[in-house]
């Protein structure tokens, strides 16, 4: 569990693992408030990607692609220069919305130049269910 964080919102709740063959694996959720099935939560707008992108590029990341994959999730590649230690970093992240929260899970090489591994990343990624209510 990584410390909590003040989100747009509300608090935003984080947990991470690194592994010892140098990938890590996190997961962070915040609420956004409003009424949970209304279409805006459960769905990105349609600007989201560009927002992304731009947000991604201020922080000197530099964005490989971004994608929608449904109405309500959202993926980007990206490398990411650690100002510590100027380590080149390559990062995939999924967004989800669902159901006025927004989940945000990334997957990564933690080593210089290495390009992620996809495939256990997309795996990581397409773990997450979400269950209806009854």
């Amino acid at each position: 569990r990584e410390p909590d964080e003040q989100g747009t919102m509300t608090m935003m709740r984080s947990y991470a693992v690194n592994t010892e063959k140098g990938m890590r694996f996190s997961i962070n959720f915040q609420d956004i408030g409003g009424e949970p099935r209304s279409a805006q939560n459960n769905q990105w707008a349609s600007y989201v990607e560009q927002m992304t992108t731009a947000a991604a590029r201020n922080r000197g990341e530099r964005v490989v692609q971004i994608h929608r994959l449904t109405k309500n999730v959202i993926e980007m590649e990206s490398w990411q220069t650690v100002p510590q230690t100027g380590a080149n970093q390559n990062y995939l992240n999924r967004s989800i919305i669902w159901r006025g929260r927004v989940y945000s899970l990334g997957c990564g090489s933690l080593l210089n130049k290495e390009v992620a591994n996809k495939v256990t990343c997309r795996r990581f990624f397409n773990s997450i269910r979400f269950t209806a209510k009854r």
